[in-house]
């Protein structure tokens, strides 16, 4: 796949040249990635998806995941650590925990948003919206940033302001566990859904939301959406 436009335009990737790879199917060098049929058996155990492109054009670029929804059986220690991650207030958790005794049934969604830079040339792309039910944003291109200096975004809830809305900031740390994950900061966005916080190393920064919401049909409890967005300092 090759992801040719820039300046707001979107690229598909076409899934006959299949670009995604799970991790036991990709040898990652330094200077480059080959994607291919395991020699072995594939482990089971491996959860991390790869996307291989090339681009055409120097540029700043947007890679959008959705992933399809899906509607789970949680048990009640799991519903209620996503109330504590979505920072939902005290009163909706208290008014919850008799409910929380039987299966909980979940529709969970996920949005993940990686801002990449090729080359020097920047462009806006790093701020398109891409009209999901939860949304994050950058009000800078984060590949003009650097250690020491504040990064401002931005959480939308349909199109709207989210306030009050509990977001976690973190980076990659390959010595870390889980996942070599660090978490930072743990912030709130003010009545404009806006909130910043100040990039404290180089590396692989993430940003990352839980938007928890009865349902409206019957057909699950709650709607559980995760909006996740990274990038790169240098």
């Amino acid at each position: 796949m090759q992801l040719r436009p820039i300046h707001g335009e979107r690229a598909a990737p076409c899934l006959r040249d299949s670009a995604w790879y799970d991790d036991s199917e990709c040898i990652v060098t330094a200077v480059s990635t080959h994607c291919g049929p395991p020699k072995g058996p594939a482990s089971q155990s491996q959860t991390v998806s790869i996307l291989k492109s090339a681009v055409d054009d120097p540029g700043t670029y947007v890679v959008d995941v959705s992933k399809r929804p899906q509607i789970v059986t949680v048990t009640s220690g799991d519903f209620a650590a996503h109330l504590r991650q979505s920072g939902a207030p005290e009163a909706f958790e208290s008014s919850e925990r008799g409910a929380s005794a039987h299966p909980i049934r979940e529709r969970q969604s996920s949005f993940a948003r990686a801002i990449l830079q090729v080359l020097d040339r920047r462009t806006p792309d790093y701020a398109r919206d891409f009209n999901h039910p939860v949304e994050l944003a950058l009000d800078q291109n984060p590949y003009d940033r650097t250690v020491g200096d504040p990064v401002a975004f931005r959480v939308l809830h349909d199109g709207k302001p989210a306030a009050n809305q509990l977001v976690t900031v973190g980076y990659r740390d390959p010595q870390a566990t889980p996942a070599g994950r660090v978490s930072v900061y743990e912030l709130r966005t003010d009545n404009q859904g806006r909130s910043s916080f100040v990039l404290s190393t180089r590396g692989l920064w993430y940003v990352s939301v839980l938007d928890m919401r009865k349902s409206v049909d019957t057909k699950a409890d709650y709607d559980a959406t995760w909006a996740t967005m990274t990038f790169r300092t240098q």
